[in-house]
């Protein structure tokens, strides 16, 4: 009786735990998903035709704040339930008040802002961290009271799209994150497969070549042997046979690790977006082809620019 109770306060304390987890795996949720939320519960709790101004939003990232409130604006302006002051006479009221666009402003300022506009309603957000994933927060009052009107939460799932966002400007352009790229690298140990898989033929070729080439070299140099024979002065032979090769062995293996270190730090170097201007992959326009005098003749001289 007792084992029984025992396996079933078990089974009821994973139901719990898969349940939580479950729960909040469904609450996390893409940025695009989470602004549609966010326009969705704006629009059903203020008035039809209100006129309202998204103002600010504050973020690590410049550019985070800059692409939520486009979006968000853009969203509101194209279901046409509420009326939305244009960005550019936003713009003129920002450069009168000095106020950033991904910075906090004050309640006061906000109902400052939303006068001189003549809206009824101002959207404010901002975004914080929580446990690995971000939270996203509008709010908007009203500019007569200042009273909230609407508060809209959601939980963001931290993935590609939060990456890139969070680039700085000097990155933008760059494909993979660095966990991807660190995941890439350790790929590339088999044959470079990671850099095949980004596409970068060339180092996944130089990669799989010299892993190649180093194994060869390993292999002859343990089991290559040699024979030789040699006459003593009483006219008898003696043979003897020598086996293994440092050399190539030791080869072998610096090749091989020289490869895999390659395949490492290849994914930073590599940047999509620039590949063929930094000649990391196949460009036609870093071949160089001249026509030279060679041992009293002509000759065909090729190169191909690369840079690592």
């Amino acid at each position: 009786m007792a084992k029984q109770l025992f396996w079933r306060f078990g089974l009821l304390v994973l139901l719990f735990a898969f349940g939580v987890f479950s729960l909040n795996a469904q609450t996390a949720m893409p940025l695009n998903e989470s602004i549609d939320k966010a326009q969705q519960d704006i629009e059903n709790k203020l008035p039809a035709g209100a006129k309202i101004v998204v103002l600010n939003f504050t973020a690590p990232s410049e550019r985070f704040s800059n692409y939520v409130l486009e979006e968000l604006t853009a969203r509101l302006v194209n279901s046409g339930k509420l009326m939305v002051v244009d960005r550019q006479n936003l713009d003129l009221i920002q450069q009168e008040m000095n106020f950033q666009y991904s910075g906090e402003v004050s309640d006061d300022s906000m109902q400052s802002i939303g006068q001189k506009l003549g809206a009824q309603s101002i959207v404010s957000g901002a975004l914080s961290e929580v446990s690995g994933e971000y939270r996203l927060r509008f709010r908007t009052i009203s500019v007569e009271t200042a009273a909230i009107e609407v508060l809209t939460n959601a939980t963001v799932r931290n993935d590609r799209q939060i990456s890139s966002l969070f680039t700085s400007e000097s990155n933008i352009g760059l494909t993979w994150t660095t966990g991807e790229k660190w995941g890439k690298g350790a790929v590339n140990m088999v044959f470079g497969v990671g850099s095949f898989t980004m596409k970068d033929w060339l180092g996944g070729s130089i990669v799989a070549g010299g892993e190649l080439a180093g194994a060869i070299l390993l292999i002859v140099g343990i089991t290559y042997h040699e024979d030789s024979s040699t006459s003593s002065s009483d006219g008898s032979y003696s043979t003897s046979e020598t086996n293994g090769n440092a050399f190539a062995a030791i080869g072998g293996i610096a090749l091989t690790a020289g490869s895999i270190i390659f395949g490492y730090v290849r994914p930073f170097s590599y940047d999509k977006s620039l590949a063929k201007k930094n000649g990391l992959a196949f460009n036609p326009e870093n071949i160089n082809i001249a026509l030279g005098p060679d041992k009293g003749g002509m000759a065909v001289q090729m190169s191909y620019k690369m840079s690592f």
